[in-house]
């Protein structure tokens, strides 16, 4: 998929708006999870998948990564996506995803980030 730089204040108080970029998904295949090319301010940020079907823009599955200040590949196993919103009780499942998010989450903080590839592994 193709890359995206994000830099700028986070402020959380935009609580269902995190920064974000977003990217349609292709179909993961048979991988055990996500990889992404990235570079950052060596701080935690977010991958949020949303699965196919009805769902309100705070529900998806959320997996944190560190972004070091050099570009490094992180591996993220589907497995490590954990439910958030109510009524997602269950893992997702890969050939459900429909749309990938990397964002600034959860607090206040100077967000520098660059994707340079994202894909399955």
């Amino acid at each position: 998929m193709p890359a995206s730089d994000r830099a700028g204040q986070h402020r959380e108080k935009r609580r269902f708006h995190p920064g974000t970029a977003h990217a349609r998904a292709p179909s993961p295949g048979n991988g055990p999870g996500l990889e992404l090319e990235v570079r950052g301010n060596d701080q935690t940020y977010y991958v949020h998948l949303r699965g196919r079907g009805p769902s309100l823009p705070w529900q998806f599955h959320q997996a944190p990564f560190e972004a070091a200040a050099d570009l490094r590949v992180v591996r993220i196993p589907f497995d490590a996506f954990r439910p958030r919103g109510m009524i997602l009780g269950r893992p997702i499942a890969p050939e459900r995803i429909r749309s990938i998010a990397v964002v600034a989450y959860g607090r206040d903080h100077e967000a520098d980030l660059a994707v340079r590839r994202l894909g399955w592994y």
